[in-house]
């Protein structure tokens, strides 16, 4: 992966738009659902811990 989102929203130029948003919140459910029917639990989820793979700085 390239950054975190954390690292995406802190370089953002521009804000996200309501669909960009909608996608990024629908992936975070499907992976926590898929993970809790696997039987875990991700206790510390947080923009930091989410990893992407777009539009971010390389350099940071």
């Amino acid at each position: 992966m390239e950054c975190s989102l954390y690292d995406r929203i802190i370089n953002q130029t521009k804000p996200f738009s309501e669909s960009e948003i909608r996608n990024m919140c629908f992936q975070i459910f499907q992976g926590g659902a898929h993970i809790h029917h696997q039987g875990y639990v991700h206790r510390d989820l947080k923009p930091s811990n989410l990893l992407v793979f777009q539009e971010c700085d390389k350099d940071r």
